[in-house]
């Protein structure tokens, strides 16, 4: 799909205008036009950075506890934990001894059938079958827990 962008002072009675470095006002209006991509969801991956607070860890131990942390975002997506093939941690570290922080990159759904699906078992879904999600929408479900959590608590907190 292509879109048309007008720049500067339209009509006569318009205030705006465009302007040079210099202050100078530009006396043709700016036109272009651009075209959205193409982009497949179901072929994106999407890379954050996760952390886990309230997990003992050290700096020896940290790499050990990638699958709590792959269960924890299993957990949250509300996917079958044992399903992590989809699921890629990478710069792990532990600080303060109570916190895991990793660069999680989600990967698209196997087009082959052979599995990377996580698959959501949510009530929601369960009337419509069992779903495939995108990177993207897992990692907007876990962005929407996140600020659910800073604006007064969800399921990311871990129980003590």
């Amino acid at each position: 799909k292509t879109f048309n962008v007008e720049i500067g002072k339209v009509g006569v009675d318009s205030l705006s205008n465009v302007f040079d470095a210099n202050g100078n006002p530009i006396e043709h209006n700016i036109k272009f036009s651009k075209t959205f991509a193409n982009i497949n969801l179901d072929e994106a991956s999407s890379s954050f950075t996760f952390v886990l607070e309230d997990i003992e860890c050290s700096d020896d131990t940290v790499d050990a506890l990638a699958g709590v942390v792959k269960g924890k975002i299993m957990t949250l997506l509300e996917s079958d934990t044992s399903d992590t093939s989809r699921i890629v941690l990478t710069s792990m570290k532990c600080e303060n001894g109570n916190t895991v922080i990793t660069t999680t990159t989600l990967l698209p759904p196997s087009t082959d059938g052979g599995g990377r699906s996580l698959r959501t078992t949510s009530s929601s879904s369960a009337a419509v079958g069992t779903e495939r999600l995108h990177s993207i929408n897992l990692f907007t479900k876990l962005r929407d827990l996140s600020q659910e959590q800073h604006q007064g608590g969800s399921r990311l907190s871990n129980p003590k």
